[in-house]
């Protein structure tokens, strides 16, 4: 695990920026430092495991090098992405201005352009064109090889972006369209508030949806319900 420069804490960061959660944005931020380690940890593990696709049966090597994170907020996840060894870059989209000075003094800490930060909304942004501008061509496996990619989503979604935002992608992959266009079987880290988790997993007119619009490509990984 690589080790960062001494750093405010989080709720330090939130009081010297006078920063709070905004509801009207569906913010929730996850404080605990060690529950963010966790969740990276589970989600892009070292070494090698299988992933069964079908009958078939993908050797692939867990060893996602750039990280995309969806809504940074203060930045744990960020920063827990961060630590990891096998993270070259992490590339932060957050669309509420407020988080960007706390972000950029992350981005400062660490190794020149390790984190890449892009203000906007991630419904709107164009990932295909987010994965050519900061990952580097001869690292974007595609889908020839039926190999998972070097490339990983994550992100605490708030509650109003977590279904458009759910149902873009799994459109985007069924397509082979967006980041996945050039980066293929991208992994998902995603954090959903309980209720919207509960209607994606319980069957139900937002459960049928997915399962219609979900592609082969998707595999069911792990649920866990995070306390703090």
């Amino acid at each position: 695990m690589k080790k960062l420069p001494p750093l405010p804490s989080l709720r330090e960061l939130l009081s010297l920026y006078n920063l709070r959660a905004k509801k009207e944005l569906s913010q929730n931020f996850i404080m605990n430092l060690k529950i963010c380690n966790r969740i990276i940890n589970l989600g892009f593990p070292n070494g090698y495991k299988n992933i069964e696709e079908k009958n078939n049966k993908i050797n692939s090597k867990s060893n996602q090098e750039y990280i995309i994170e969806v809504g940074c907020g203060p930045g744990p996840l960020t920063r827990a992405a961060l630590l990891r060894e096998e993270t070259k870059k992490v590339i932060g989209v957050e669309l509420d201005e407020r988080f960007i000075p706390t972000l950029q003094m992350l981005g400062q800490a660490v190794e020149k352009d390790r984190l890449q930060l892009v203000q906007g909304d991630i419904l709107d942004i164009d990932e295909e064109e987010l994965v050519k501008t900061f990952i580097p061509e001869d690292r974007l496996k595609g889908w020839i090889e039926n190999k998972t990619s070097n490339v990983g989503f994550v992100g605490n979604l708030p509650f109003g972006v977590a279904t458009p935002l759910l149902f873009k992608w799994i459109k985007q992959i069924g397509k082979k369209e967006g980041a996945f266009k050039k980066a293929g079987r991208i992994p998902m880290v995603l954090m959903f508030q309980e209720e919207v988790a509960r209607r994606i997993t319980t069957e139900g007119p937002l459960y049928e949806r997915i399962t219609i619009l979900k592609p082969q490509e998707i595999v069911n990984k792990q649920q866990q319900q995070l306390q703090q």
